[in-house]
């Protein structure tokens, strides 16, 4: 095969992938509008998406998107019930239910807040986030500030540098931890903040 001839193939393939992405978007859209437009009764009362990944609230005779299910059961029928599985999402996928889900990628523990998926800690730890049950398990887990918060526990941050603490139902800095043991559990289970090192 010539060289003008793969060029010519590769432009082709990359045409069709293009192609295929673009009507894969267009599907989804007119998905979603079609159940914006759609009118409903009673109101709350909700139904899954077409993808079985969407969850929709009937709200004020219209439907609205109430929450993405990304988690493996997707949006499901449980008997009489409507179950959305949130146990697995992205940033600023919209939430129905406050709870945790973990990011797709496996590596952020998010935390639905104000209808919306936020970032809440991250799992540097080998097994990273993941499904368990009915729980989220981070492993390694370093928080992020201005994820929400309750109780007045101090914790670590990210990269295990600084300690945060919850003011005002968020995670704020408390303390900076430059020394080589940065912030740490100690032998007497608390939590310590090593600032030998100062700038």
């Amino acid at each position: 095969m010539s060289t003008k001839s793969v060029a010519r193939s590769t432009h082709l393939a990359c045409a069709l992938i293009v192609l295929a992405l673009l009507v894969a978007s267009c599907r989804d859209v007119a998905n979603k509008v079609k159940w914006l437009l759609s009118t409903c009764t009673p109101e709350d009362s909700g139904k899954c998406g077409d993808d079985g990944k969407t969850f929709y609230k009937c709200k004020s005779g219209h439907f609205e998107l109430s929450a993405q299910c990304k988690g493996d059961n997707g949006c499901y029928h449980d008997g009489s019930l409507i179950r959305c599985d949130e146990s697995k999402a992205n940033v600023g996928d919209a939430c129905g239910v406050d709870g945790h889900a973990c990011s797709l990628d496996g590596k952020i523990e998010l935390v639905c807040k104000n209808g919306l998926y936020s970032e809440s800690a991250t799992c540097p730890g080998p097994n990273g986030c993941v499904v368990v049950g009915k729980t989220i398990s981070c492993d390694g887990k370093e928080m992020k500030i201005g994820a929400p918060c309750t109780g007045s526990n101090g914790v670590c941050g990210e990269g295990h540098t600084t300690r945060l603490k919850c003011q005002s139902g968020e995670l704020v800095l408390d303390q900076d931890c430059r020394g080589p043991k940065g912030c740490y559990s100690g032998d007497d289970r608390k939590l310590h903040c090593d600032q030998s090192v100062t700038f």
